[in-house]
């Protein structure tokens, strides 16, 4: 996906992708949007901002639904490709609600998963440890890290306004596309009343 999406971003000359670099803020110029960035300012006729906002008053919730995976190759058949495991609750709720999805695809390899819905992310030992257990937990004693994912959605009962100004819109997560009760996205649709 990711090397498809970059072919297609380098094939489009009004497009420069600038990894590592952080929108601070904008303002409205006339016709044009000014970005702060942590590499300087950038100016142009319409902005998308997909920064997630906090949230903004004292009645509003607001969670992280953070994770953290590991595709794994065990040392022994441990897996069912023909069965996935959503949700297991059977770990440690000592530092809120989190669960384990094991997503097979061969007997010996797996996506193993631990996600939390909790007002703060972890330490990276958290995640870690509760993956080591859960893998513990269904016998496997050795095991190959194959690949790692990690993220983070807001969960909140704030609303998500898609405009901020006639050239700055959000979107994604930033827009509402992610269910706030669940962290699912969805496609939004959205109309010139936005």
């Amino acid at each position: 996906f990711y090397a498809a999406a970059l072919s297609e971003i380098e094939a489009c000359p009004w497009i420069e992708l600038e990894l590592g670099v952080r929108a601070l803020d904008w303002r409205a110029e006339g016709e044009a949007v000014e970005v702060q960035t942590s590499a300087g300012d950038l100016r142009g006729g319409l902005v998308l901002d997909g920064r997630p906002r906090p949230p903004s008053g004292p009645d509003e919730v607001h969670l992280w639904q953070h994770f953290r995976g590991w595709r794994v190759r065990v040392d022994r058949a441990a897996f069912d490709p023909s069965s996935a495991t959503l949700m297991d609750f059977r770990i440690s709720q000592e530092h809120g609600l989190g669960f384990v999805y094991v997503l097979p695809f061969a007997p010996d390899e797996a996506l193993v998963e631990a996600t939390f819905m909790t007002p703060a992310t972890f330490p990276e030992r958290r995640y870690e440890q509760t993956l080591r257990d859960y893998l513990g937990d269904l016998g496997v004693a050795s095991y190959e890290i194959l690949e790692r994912e990690s993220g983070r959605i807001p969960m909140s009962t704030a609303g998500w306004p898609r405009s901020l100004d006639a050239r700055v819109r959000r979107i994604g997560t930033a827009a509402g596309a992610a269910r706030s009760s669940t962290g699912c996205a969805l496609p939004v649709e959205t109309s010139s009343k936005d």
